[in-house]
């Protein structure tokens, strides 16, 4: 591979020791030793049945929390996109993070940030707990959008406006 072909890879950030600090004592908490972020700046641990991964970003953006909501049996369709994108706009207006799809895997992956400023162990933990419930909440209308992508004769498909007045709030 010629250098024009290499990919350029941004060394990562250093993790401030007062981050680490937070996150060692986030693990006694809650009773995880040894909890401390990998080589990657990342720490994995399972919420609720589900994979959660923290990643520290940097001082400006903070903490990154992902999750795997779900992984489609078939691609998205134009309209479940369309959908997603809707619903993204009211999630992240609502405080509730934001989905990506991955269209590769056929995953959908709900993440939010989790800034530095006033973190403490009770706020990292209150937003870890809330992140049950929003994978939970994205997860409930996935499953509605799959469903209304065969919709039968004498039923309506849902609309971005009945999610606006059905959305779970969190």
């Amino acid at each position: 591979m010629n250098s024009a072909e290499e990919e350029i890879q941004e060394p990562l950030p250093i993790v401030p020791i007062s981050v680490q600090y937070l996150i060692t004592e986030y693990g006694n908490y809650v009773g995880l030793e040894g909890f401390a972020f990998d080589e990657e700046n990342q720490i994995f641990l399972e919420i609720g049945g589900k994979d959660v991964m923290i990643e520290y970003l940097s001082e400006e953006a903070g903490l990154m929390i992902q999750s795997l909501v779900t992984t489609l049996a078939k691609p998205a369709s134009q309209t479940m996109l369309g959908m997603l994108l809707g619903l993204n706009a009211i999630s992240l207006r609502n405080a509730h993070g934001t989905v990506a799809y991955n269209a590769e895997s056929q995953t959908i992956i709900w993440m939010d940030r989790l800034p530095l400023a006033g973190l403490t162990v009770e706020v990292l933990d209150q937003a870890l707990d809330a992140t049950e419930l929003k994978n939970q909440m994205w997860s409930e209308m996935i499953s509605q959008l799959i469903e209304d992508e065969e919709p039968s004769p004498s039923e309506s498909q849902t609309t971005p406006d009945s999610f606006l007045t059905n959305a779970i709030a969190v």
